[in-house]
Order: C-alpha cells, then sequence, then structure tokens
C-alpha cells in the first residue's frame, strides 16, 4: 500500500489475514512446552497463557479483531490508491496526508 511495492491488499482475502493470526497462536501453544524443555510451559506473550482462563480468550479474541481491522484500514487504502490513479506522486501525496493526521511535531 503506497509505498511498499504495489503489495495487494483485496478484502476479498480479509480470512487470510485472520487464518494468519491464528496459525500463529497455534504455533506458539506448539511450542509452549520446546522453548526451554524440562522447565513447565513458557508463552511467548502472557496472553496466550491458556491457564489464565477466560482471560485468555477474550485477549485472543481482541487481537482477531485488531488483526482483521487493520487489514481492512490497508485494504481500504489500497483501494482508494486504485481510485486515485495511483502513480508516484498520488502515493507520495496519500502518505503525506496519512502522516500529518497522525504524527504531530513540535518545536
Amino acid at each position: 500500500v503506497a509505498l511498499l511495492g504495489g503489495l495487494p491488499m483485496r478484502f476479498a482475502h480479509l480470512s487470510l489475514s485472520a487464518l494468519y493470526g491464528i496459525a500463529y497462536v497455534f504455533f506458539s501453544w506448539f511450542m509452549m512446552y520446546r522453548w526451554v524443555p524440562g522447565e513447565g510451559p513458557h508463552f511467548i506473550y502472557f496472553f496466550f497463557d491458556i491457564t489464565l482462563g477466560i482471560h485468555t480468550t477474550i485477549a485472543l479474541l481482541v487481537l482477531l479483531l485488531v488483526l482483521v481491522f487493520f487489514y481492512a484500514v490497508f485494504a481500504g487504502a489500497a483501494l482508494i490508491l486504485t481510485y486515485l490513479g495511483g502513480g508516484l506522486l498520488v502515493h507520495c501525496a496519500f502518505v503525506a496526508i496519512i502522516f500529518s493526521a497522525v504524527c504531530r511535531f513540535r518545536d
């Protein structure tokens, strides 16, 4: 998107971002006894700890929603850039507008 070299971001691929996140969670659960063998389960992040009960479920659902939300934001940005005609000048102007909206510089 914008300056990432034409990386295709389509709304039709939204489910793939969720599947990638789910695969990452399953990988971390697969590795929980392999990070430090013989010392019990170790997790990359505290919210992956399956012994925390409902808090793990809520955290993983929130992470899934955040992942899907940001994919949708980038897919929307790609759609807007396509609608505007693309080109380096349009992409640079788009990045400058987004940066000026979210970054604040104080002297």
